[in-house]
């Protein structure tokens, strides 16, 4: 049911249900026709109102993001209107607090850049499968996302939360995003094989040893892949 989101050079606005949502993709032109509602402060043309229609111009359309500070989320200025609200936006350099190291569907982790903290200003949906039972990262990252907001009493000028669309949405510093699950197959005394997926393309590597030192030995394969197989073999019985 959505919401999915549409914007133009000047803002954005959710569009709620499944009469647009489970009918258009990422990219698509359209023009909209329907009732202005909103749901705990989130502008919302409903779907499922009456009169509802649109139309699909063409597909494929690229449209850049908007690079904000989290200072500028949480202290909007405006008008009759939230110039953030729904637009596809970019916050760099935010580190990502919460959780149990993972990220858990339907949950929400605070965000803090230099200067600010965005309690609750990074909502990851549970039907975002790319990023659900990913590692969240230590380090401070580039977010991509829309801007929703969850706010359940007037004037609805907070509880703004970034809403990435896939796993790609998250950028740090070029390291890879491992994806889960990662698998240890062909299991033999003397040997066995890791294969594991990222998200950015790298090469191959496992380290190993008696501790989590890691200390014995470091197995690299240098191929540019997101498809990771490793064996490891050479291992000694009852040992490694």
């Amino acid at each position: 049911a959505g919401p999915a989101t549409i914007q133009d050079i000047i803002g954005g606005m959710a569009i709620y249900g499944s009469a647009f949502a489970g009918q258009v993709a990422i990219g698509d032109s359209v023009t909209i026709t329907g009732t202005l509602t909103h749901y705990n402060g989130l502008a919302e043309v409903s779907a499922t109102i009456s009169g509802f229609s649109f139309v699909n111009h063409s597909s494929g359309n690229y449209f850049d993001t908007t690079i904000v500070t989290l200072s500028q989320i949480a202290n909007q200025q405006w008008s009759g209107f939230e110039e953030f609200e729904s637009r596809l936006i970019r916050i760099n350099n935010v580190t990502i607090s919460g959780g149990t190291g993972v990220f858990v569907g339907n949950t929400n982790y605070n965000l803090t850049d230099a200067s600010t903290t965005l309690t609750q200003g990074l909502r990851i949906d549970s039907d975002v499968s790319s990023i659900v039972g990913t590692t969240t990262p230590t380090s401070p990252v580039d977010l991509i996302g829309v801007l929703a907001q969850y706010d359940n009493a007037a004037p609805y000028s907070s509880g703004y939360q970034l809403m990435p669309r896939f796993v790609f949405d998250i950028i740090d510093d070029g390291s890879p995003l491992i994806l889960n699950p990662i698998i240890a197959a062909n299991i033999d005394t003397s040997s066995f094989t890791v294969y594991f997926n990222t998200a950015r393309n790298g090469n191959s590597q496992i380290k190993y040893g008696l501790t989590t030192a890691l200390e014995l030995d470091s197995v690299v394969i240098d191929d540019d892949t997101t498809y990771h197989i490793v064996p490891v073999t050479g291992l000694n019985e009852v040992t490694h």
